[in-house]
Formats: C-alpha cells, sequence, structure tokens
C-alpha cells in the first residue's frame, strides 16, 4: 500500500483530467479508489470536460486490512483502500457520481498468487471478479446501499453509451439485442471460490455472504444462464463494433 499511495492516485486522475480538457477528447478514469479522484472529475464536468469514472466491486468491499491479513489474494492497483473511503465510495455511486462498475478480471493461477506470500512484489496484480460482480452489487442493493435502477445504470447503460454501443447494447428498445437477466432478490448463499467457472479457481471474495443472484440471462433472445447453470456454446458471442459518433446522456 506504501507502494501506490493514495496521493499517486489522486496526482494520476488529475493528470488524465487534464489531458482531456487540454485535447477535448473523453476517456474514462478506470479502478478508481478515492472519493477525491470521483469528486475531481465531477467539477470538471462542470467545466465541460468529458471524463468519466469507474470503479470495481473490490473498493466497495475490501479494505486495507484485508490486505494485510490476506495479503498477495487481495492484492490489485490502486490497492484497497480505509473503511471511511469505502463508505464515501458507495453514497458517490448511488449519488450517480459514478458512471460505471467494472470486474477488473484478472484469474491468475494459484502458483503465481502464492508466489507473493514471502515477497508481496512477487505475486501480479489483480483478482478474478467477472463471476462475482452482480452478486456483490445485488448485496448493495439489498443492504440499501445503491437501488436497482441506479446498479442497472452503472452495470448495463452507461457503459454502452460511453463505449459506443447504445442502443444495441444496455438498453430495452426495439431494435436492441434485448439482452436481460432475471435475477433472485432473495437469495441467500456463500461465494466459494472451489465452484467459481474461471479457470483459476479461487476468489478474494470466499466465503461471503451473498443476497441476491443471477437466476436466468438471455443474450439476443437465446438463453445462456438457466437456473444459475451456463448452458451456452462455445463461440455464441458475437463481434459489437463500437459507434464514435456523439453519445447520449450517461445516467
Amino acid at each position: 500500500m506504501e507502494w501506490r499511495p493514495a496521493i499517486a492516485e489522486a496526482e494520476c486522475g488529475q493528470r488524465v483530467i487534464r489531458y482531456l480538457k487540454e485535447t477535448g477528447c473523453r476517456g474514462v478514469i478506470v479502478h478508481t479508489s478515492l472519493p477525491e479522484t470521483v469528486l475531481n472529475a465531477q467539477r470538471a464536468r462542470l467545466e465541460g470536460v468529458n471524463v468519466h469514472v469507474e470503479t470495481c466491486p473490490q473498493y466497495l468491499y475490501l479494505t486495507k486490512e484485508d490486505v494485510k491479513q490476506r495479503g498477495p489474494w487481495v492484492k490489485f492497483a490502486p490497492p484497497a483502500r480505509d473503511r471511511a473511503k469505502v463508505a464515501k465510495l458507495w453514497r458517490l455511486l448511488e449519488a450517480g457520481r459514478i458512471d460505471t462498475v467494472a470486474s477488473d478480471h484478472a484469474p491468475y493461477a494459484r502458483e503465481r498468487k502464492e508466489a507473493g506470500l514471502e515477497d508481496i512484489f512477487a505475486a501480479p496484480n489483480g483478482i478474478p471478479g467477472v463471476e462475482t460482480l452482480l452478486p456483490l452489487m445485488l448485496t448493495g442493493v439489498n443492504e440499501g446501499r445503491l437501488g436497482l435502477e441506479r446498479l442497472s445504470a452503472v452495470v448495463s447503460e452507461n457503459p454502452a453509451r460511453i463505449y459506443g454501443i447504445y442502443p444495441r447494447k444496455g438498453s430495452f428498445l426495439p431494435g436492441s439485442d434485448g439482452d436481460f437477466v432475471i435475477l433472485d432478490m432473495k437469495r441467500r448463499w456463500r461465494i466459494r471460490g472451489e465452484e467459481m467457472l474461471t479457470a483459476c479457481g479461487w476468489t478474494p471474495f470466499d466465503g461471503f455472504e451473498a443476497r441476491g443472484a443471477p437466476v436466468t440471462s438471455i443474450i439476443r433472445g437465446e438463453t445462456v444462464l438457466e437456473d444459475g447453470v451456463v448452458i451456452a456454446d462455445e463461440g455464441q458471442g458475437t463481434f459489437v463494433a463500437r459507434s464514435t459518433g456523439r453519445l447520449g446522456r450517461i445516467s
């Protein structure tokens, strides 16, 4: 954590904002762990800078105490911050100051992470996150940290708008692909590393009690997840070209 202090992240965020302001480009500050970065981006938007902010579930659930206790298993960059910053990020997310939440899926094998047990610098940065993103965020909804409409915006509509694939993705309008997920908001279950589909077979959220889970998922009219089981065929995905045109309003 001393290697990547808060001041370094804050300074980098300000540098990105300045570059976007000077060039007139649009951009996203990703993996945001600091409320300060979110607020700096908000002020920049009021000045006309086209800057967006992304965060990840680990910055909403894990703290520097987890890093001290679990070492390489929760090593990612920027690192986890203190509880006060985590709580403030949740408030900024619900208030609409954070535009997207992403998974940061980096499924390193156990052996590579275990190399950091003796020397933290020997372990790579990153954690597996695709399978746990939605359950963690649904838990936040059930705990009253944010609403379902807000969750839909930050994991679906806003990313589609920012990355130029709206309204084909991120919407349920005529002509859209019509992707959607059916949720069980009442399900309580424990996340287990050995049950993850990702090849690495572990998760930093092992043992976490989740509240809410995806049950069925439809992509382009085809069921790819049924009763919590993936039934998609390999190669079923299709390439989606992005637009470089003017984007619509972010939710």
